[in-house]
């Protein structure tokens, strides 16, 4: 039965199949019959749709208004395989005012057939050509400012996610293309307006692969933008590749400009080439998109850029003047890794770069605008970089001092090659300079480095910077003739407040006066308070020179100035170093300054004289102290010649003397010299003052000079002193002109002298008083040599020197070894080298025997006449040291005295004796006189008169026609004594029995004939007396004897 009944089923089954089936084949029929007309009436010429065309407005024309035209559409054949193809032409929109939102000039469509069958009308493919497009965006009442920035990228994010699902979703169409587009886009809000002249897209789909190509430009001020675009995907793939090609990119104008601030300063064309990868599954995902960065799985790029600038943010770079640019390099990782691999820079300058950057976080913080996150890497090299260009390719914010100081130090040079490396990080604020270091060789560079301290020029060296700190390896240099080698300027602590400038190079110099004129210079005036005027020095010197200040930004703080300067200096002359005596000469010294102090040292030629010197400077002022200045020399023979006293000469003073000078200055302008002289290794014989002293006795002397303006005060204290118990001691006054006001000496005390002196000085004359218990006259007789009184003077017509007028009053005079004067008064007038009036009086010798003496001027200019007398001639004589064997008589002297010529005089001494005269004596025993020989040597000759003529010039004393006569001997004299030497040459007659003797030169007319000589008698003998003193030779000619009068002469 069941299988019956099944059986049955099965049959009626198979006559419903066969009912159905034969209506299928009536209805494929009927339908292929129909679709063959229309294929056939298709195929011979299109079908309008015109009278379709209103329901079509109807069905598209939105709610806002807008209307729709359309002027044609047709069904047109298209191929076999897509018959049925839809053409519309001029179909436009207009706004509900009227004003053009777009039209297009024909649109072609094809529809699938299989979708057609199903009930579907579903396009195959879409061509739009030439279509002219106006759309408006951001039009709503918000603007750019209040809007979130990335409100338009959700927006954007989310269209194109629905976009790339529909297209994925899309089973029919395969291929779409927007031909020739123009297209206007207004964006209200910004008040900008992009035109797009010319735009073709085509997309297209096969077996589930999707290929996209598109290209368009871009009107702008300059060059249109011009971009081209290809990619490809499957269906249910995870990326998407991606080409873009974009040309005459000018970035400041972009939305990411308005983002990024630094992409502002970035003014160059430029062309950018990229390959993308696309993450699709972030574009499918349903979640809500937060980053475009996500959708870019990795991007490739070639940016290539024409001439312009590039002004990056302070922080990470500077101002580049571009010539050309190419870019190469990688970004991944959702964006937060860029490996820039290659960055080649060409600047307009001629300097070349060539760059590798890699930055992580890159994209985390682009997104956030917080830097903390970024961490990246910049290696460059550098060629044919202008230094006048370095600041402004350098960060500013790396160094600020120092990029401002080399912005205005380093005018010129160049560096052939370059290398740089930096680290970067961020914080809240931006991005941060982590680590910096650079090298580079620079030439030919003129450097400035403080106020007005002369330039370095020509420099040669190697830079190296780091983040904290610059150094200059100085090869080679030279700053106003002193060359720099080996050298290191550093800027040391860049991040502290205030960067340390420090120079420290080797110098080379044959002029030294150019190292003290930088010293000297007015950013350091460091020298100008030693009285070292750099043109007044000369010589080499070969050492180290080290500046150091703290660049602040301001004005540069001379306290906060520290230089120090070591060298050894060669064949150094420096003149009018505080007083022309010290003079240094041909020298090798020692040179250490600091900016504290300045010590010279060395050995050579104080002008012709040989000396060992310190000269030191201190600069460490204290508030009171300005300068402080020591100079220690040993004053030789040679040198104080050139003090031009002579009584610092051998004889008076023989020896090296060791010297410390001193020289300090106030703030207030005064000030205070100093000197001692350690006299102990001279040997003194100071005659003019009376002090002797044999060299290794122990001596001083010792000064202190007061200044006012830098000029004469006063001298408190000038004192002298020996271990003999010689104290002299002296002070000087001046007026506030500081011309010589007075000068006071006392105590003198020096041997037999005991006495003080005043000296005023007057307008026209120098008034000196002298009192004193004892005053040595013999020494001073014995140091006033002939040829220093007898000197040529100056021209009195023309001589401005003042007169010197004295009084003196003193006690007790030596004026021997034995005799003494006592109770002298004393006045006279010295003017131009000699006395011109005197006038004295007292008493010597223990007797008190009364002497007086004068110097008047005679009727003729420039002579004086010179008169002494004594009652007891020999007494007198004696007590002056002049000669001892003459006993009595009376004594007169008169002269005639001529400053600069000499001295023509007489000498006059009646009714005295001579006993045992020395040289007298010797003559007597070589003649026959022995009688007058014995009352010689035994109780003496006497002798009524004695004449002498004699002449003073600067050598010699001479002696002319003199005659000493007495009744039992007449002697005359002739010749001259060399005073400098001490060597007589004397001639004359001795005459016995004078007085019987010389009658026969006494007749009238004929007398001369018995005498030969004036004073002469008929019986001689001739002597003469040569050599020198005490011991000369002496001879007579007894054959003379026999000689009458004028041919006695014969014989001498």
């Amino acid at each position: 039965m069941y299988a019956l009944l099944t059986l049955r089923g099965l049959t009626v089954r198979r006559k419903l199949f066969k009912i159905f089936a034969c209506f299928l084949t009536a209805a494929f029929l009927l339908f292929s019959a129909g679709f063959g007309i229309l294929l056939y009436r298709l195929h011979q010429a299109p079908i309008s749709l015109e009278k379709y065309i209103p329901a079509l407005i109807e069905i598209a024309t939105p709610a806002d208004g807008s209307k729709i035209q359309i002027e044609s559409a047709l069904l047109t054949w298209k191929s076999w395989r897509h018959p049925f193809n839809v053409r519309v032409t001029g179909f436009s929109v207009t706004d509900k005012d009227g004003a053009s939102l777009g039209r297009i000039q024909e649109m072609n469509a094809t529809f699938s057939l299989f979708a057609l069958m199903r009930g579907t009308l579903a396009p195959r493919t879409i061509s739009i050509y030439r279509p002219d497009i106006r759309l408006s965006v951001n039009s709503d009442e918000h603007t750019y400012a209040d809007a979130p920035e990335d409100g338009d990228d959700a927006q954007t994010r989310v269209l194109f996610k629905n976009l790339m699902t529909r297209v994925e979703q899309e089973h029919y169409l395969r291929h779409f293309s927007l031909v020739d587009a123009r297209i206007k886009i207004t964006d209200v809000s910004r008040n900008a307006v992009w035109n797009i002249p010319t735009g073709t897209v085509s997309y297209s789909k096969r077996r589930g692969r999707h290929k996209l190509t598109g290209s368009f430009s871009i009107e702008t001020a300059g060059k249109p933008l011009t971009a081209a675009v290809s990619g490809n995907w499957k269906n249910k793939a995870k990326t998407a590749n991606l080409e873009i090609t974009v040309r005459n990119i000018d970035i400041t104008k972009s939305r990411a400009a308005r983002k990024y601030e630094f992409l502002r300063g970035i003014s160059v064309p430029l062309s950018l080439t990229a390959d993308l990868k696309l993450n699709l599954s972030k574009i499918k995902s349903d979640a809500d998109l937060f980053l475009w960065r996500e959708i870019i799985q990795t991007l490739d790029f070639s940016l290539t850029g024409q001439q312009g600038n590039v002004a990056l943010p302070p922080s990470v770079g500077g101002t580049y003047d571009v010539k050309s640019l190419s870019v190469a390099g990688s970004w991944f990782d959702a964006g937060n890794t860029l490996v820039v691999s290659d960055i080649d820079v060409e600047m307009q300058s001629g300097a070349a770069f060539h760059a590798f950057l890699a930055a992580n976080n890159l994209g985390k913080s682009l997104d956030s605008q917080n830097w903390s996150p970024l961490s990246a890497e910049l290696k460059a090299e550098a060629r044919n970089l202008s230094m006048e260009r370095v600041p402004d390719y350098w960060p500013q914010s790396a160094a600020p001092d120092v990029h401002d100081w080399v912005k205005s130090n380093i005018k010129t040079g160049f560096a052939p090659t370059g290398n740089i490396a930096m680290q970067f990080g961020g914080d809240s604020n931006g991005i941060t300079l982590n680590s910096l270091d650079a090298s580079a060789r620079i030439e030919d560079a003129r450097v400035t480095y403080m106020g007005d301290m002369p330039a370095v020029e020509g420099v040669k060296a190697d830079l190296h910077f780091t983040k904290n700190d610059i150094d200059i390896t100085l090869i080679d240099g030279h700053t106003d003739g002193v060359v720099l080698q080996k050298g290191m300027l550093s800027f040391a602590g860049l991040t502290r407040p205030a960067t340390m400038f420090v120079l420290d190079t080797d110098l080379e110099t044959n002029t030294l006066s150019d190292v003290f004129k930088i010293l000297s210079s007015p950013a350091l005036k460091i020298t100008q308070a030693a009285f070292i005027n750099p043109d007044n020095i000369s010589g080499g010197a070969t050492g180290c020179f080290k500046l150091t200040f703290p660049m602040t930004g301001g004005p540069i703080n001379p306290a906060d100035v520290r230089v120090s300067v070591a060298a050894d200096a060669r064949d150094v002359t420096l003149s009018h170093y505080l007083i022309d005596a010290l003079n240094i000469q041909n020298t090798a010294a020692h040179l250490d300054l600091t900016e504290k102090e300045m010590t010279l040292t060395g050995s050579g030629k104080m002008r012709t004289g040989d000396m060992s010197f310190t000269l030191y400077q201190s600069f460490d002022f204290t508030p009171d102290v300005t300068t402080d200045l020591k100079v220690n020399a040993i004053l030789t023979d040679e040198a104080r010649a050139d003090l031009n006293i002579d009584l610092l000469l051998p004889p008076n003073v023989a020896g090296g003397i060791p010297a410390d000078f001193g020289l300090r200055f106030f703030k207030d302008k005064t000030g205070l010299a100093t000197a001692r002289l350690d006299l102990t290794p001279a040997d003194i014989d100071i005659g003019v003052i009376g002090w002797k002293k044999a060299a290794g006795t122990a001596g001083e002397a010792t000064a202190e000079i007061r200044l006012t303006d830098y000029d004469f005060a006063a001298v408190p204290k000038i004192e002298l002193t020996d271990a003999l118990n010689t104290k002299i001691r002296a002070k000087i006054d001046f007026s506030a002109n500081h011309a010589l006001k007075k000068i006071d000496i006392a105590p003198i005390s020096t041997g037999r002298t005991h006495a003080q002196a005043r000296a005023r000085f007057l307008k026209k004359s120098i008034r000196v008083d002298m009192t004193g218990a004892a005053l040595d006259w013999a020494s001073l007789m014995k140091a006033s040599t002939p040829e220093q009184s007898l000197r040529k003077q100056p021209n009195t017509a023309t001589s401005d020197l003042p007169a010197v007028i004295i009084n003196a009053a003193v006690d007790r005079i030596f004026l021997s070894a034995t005799g003494t004067a006592d109770n002298i008064a004393f006045a006279g007038i010295y003017k131009d080298g000699g006395w011109r009036k005197m006038n004295g009086a007292g008493t010597i010798g223990n007797r008190k025997m009364p002497v007086v003496f004068s110097l008047s001027p005679n009727a003729t200019p420039n002579e004086y006449t010179f008169s002494m007398a004594a009652r007891d001639a020999g007494y007198a004589l004696n007590v002056l040291d002049y000669i001892s064997t003459v006993k009595g008589g009376t004594l007169q002297v008169k002269s005639t005295y001529v400053p600069g010529k000499g001295i023509d005089g007489l000498v006059e001494i009646k009714d005295f004796y001579l006993e045992d005269q020395p040289v007298l004596t010797r003559l007597l025993r070589l003649t026959s006189f022995t009688g007058i020989y014995d009352t010689l040597t035994g109780q003496g000759l006497h002798f009524d008169k004695a004449e002498i003529p004699y002449k003073i010039n600067q050598t010699a004393m001479s002696f002319s026609d003199a005659l000493i006569t007495g009744s039992s001997l007449g002697i005359t004299l002739n010749g001259l004594y060399n005073r400098e030497t001490g060597f007589l040459d004397l001639y004359g007659s001795l005459l016995p029995f004078y007085g019987v003797n010389s009658l026969p030169g006494k007749i009238p007319l004929i007398g001369k004939l018995f005498v030969g000589e004036k004073g002469g008698g008929l019986i001689g003998v001739s002597y003469s007396v040569k050599g020198l003193l005490p011991n000369p030779e002496v001879s007579v000619n007894p054959l003379s004897a026999f000689a009458p009068g004028a041919a006695r002469n014969l014989f001498n």
